[in-house]
């Protein structure tokens, strides 16, 4: 997921014997190198796995993300594989692998006020709208 930004997602790589992130020298440039499928993109501290990839033109599909909300995470679809980084148990899978044998056979029906009926053969509750409508 993108929620971690690459800061946090990279932390103790700078000294990895392979050099897979490097910072950049100088002081007044704080920017991080990472590799995305094995293309070298300079990053800024905070930048999202999402941005990196932008950066170096690969297309991550993805449905509740937008440039000017907060970020969510809701609805999964940009799950992507992050190696050669200490990450978190929902960052370990990619995008074809799962920890999940089947899928979900029930969605909660969230109740997200009067006015918005959601309608699940077509809502995949990502919430954009409600950002959208809030921030």
């Amino acid at each position: 997921m993108l929620r971690i930004p690459i800061k946090r997602a990279l932390i103790g790589l700078s000294n990895s014997p392979k050099g897979y992130v490097r910072t950049t020298g100088t002081a007044a440039s704080n920017l991080i190198e990472v590799f995305v499928d094995g293309q070298s993109v300079m990053v800024e501290p905070g930048t999202t796995v999402l941005q990196a990839c932008e950066k170096v033109g690969m297309q991550i599909p993805r449905f509740c993300y937008h440039e000017r909300l907060s970020v969510a995470g809701n609805c999964r679809m940009c799950l992507v594989e992050i190696e050669k980084a200490p990450k978190d148990q929902s960052m370990m899978f990619g995008s074809d692998r799962s920890r999940f044998l089947e899928g979900k056979r029930a969605v909660e029906d969230k109740n997200i006020g009067p006015l918005v009926k959601t309608i699940m053969t077509r809502c995949i509750q990502c919430t954009r709208c409600i950002r959208f409508a809030s921030e």
